[in-house]
């Protein structure tokens, strides 16, 4: 699928083009390069991506926080720990993480 990466649309979502993020992104490749890192383009982009996440996608994580501690405030959800120890007892699994 042209323009898509994790799944996501990303033709309408490009680096910004100033000259100083296209040397920022140039440095970063070429650390990747330097540190031996064997990836593909494509996994070049999505590793900047995570790294440097648009203003929209964090804008996404910073709702999404919110609404999880609204949640909580609410009494909804679960404690990680209870959450861990049910799913391991569904699948089987014993242990602590």
């Amino acid at each position: 699928m042209k323009g898509c990466v994790d799944g996501r649309d990303r033709s309408e979502t490009t680096m910004s083009e100033t000259p100083s993020d296209l040397a920022t992104f140039h440095h970063f490749i070429a650390e990747q390069l330097a540190d031996g890192a064997e990836l593909t383009p494509e996994e070049c982009l999505r590793v900047w991506r995570v790294e440097h996440p648009s203003q929209e996608d964090l804008n996404q994580s910073v709702a999404a926080v919110r609404r999880a501690l609204a949640q909580a405030e609410r009494g909804e959800g679960k404690v990680l720990d209870d959450f861990d120890r049910d799913f391991r007892a569904s699948r089987g699994s014993a242990g602590k993480r």
